[in-house]
């Protein structure tokens, strides 16, 4: 029986891995890369309280669509345009208990200094400038196609639209209507 000796080379070792150089090459081309690629994060996009204004509006409007489905109970987007309050309410029959119940605010929310609710518009050209307007969260999965205004004191203005069939909402940085 013959043994052959296989010699390995010295490049090949049990262990085979980068070196430090190479790992330091890849990460230092990796964080260039990274540095080029990630947005500045100095510069919001939105002030805070207009950020906020935004956060509750979108997580409202998810939160009452999937909430008027799993429940099967109409649900309601109050907004007070003389007062820059939103709230929602559900949507109960006319019983005397249930009725005042329908009536109770639920989740609250009056617009920082310096915002002002402008209008809620909704298809057909109907506007509604003064008083309370109602958007409406069907139990069937679907809610009223309305656009929610509003302005700062720069005279900046928004628009959320609540689309009928959607989740989300699109906020546009300008005035837009139907």
């Amino acid at each position: 029986m013959t043994h052959f000796i296989i010699s390995r080379s010295k490049y090949q070792s049990k262990g085979r891995g980068f070196t430090l150089i190479e790992l330091i090459v890849v990460i230092t081309l990796i964080s260039i890369m990274m540095f080029f690629a990630v947005p500045r994060l100095n510069t919001p996009l939105l002030s805070s309280d207009e950020r906020k204004v935004s956060n509750w509006i979108v997580l409202t409007v998810k939160s009452l669509k999937e909430n008027a489905v799993r429940r099967q109970i109409d649900h309601i987007l109050h907004v007070d345009l003389e007062n820059n309050r939103l709230w929602t309410s559900v949507d109960i029959p006319k019983i005397d208990e249930l009725e005042e119940m329908a009536k109770k605010k639920i989740n609250e929310y009056e617009l920082p200094r310096g915002y002002r609710l402008l209008d809620v518009e909704f298809p057909e050209e109907r506007k509604k400038t003064s008083d309370v307007a109602e958007i409406r969260f069907f139990k069937k999965g679907y809610s009223d196609h309305a656009m929610i205004h509003l302005e700062d004191d720069d005279a900046h203005r928004m628009t959320y639209e609540i689309e009928p069939f959607l989740l989300h909402v699109q906020i546009h940085e300008e005035y837009i209507g139907f």
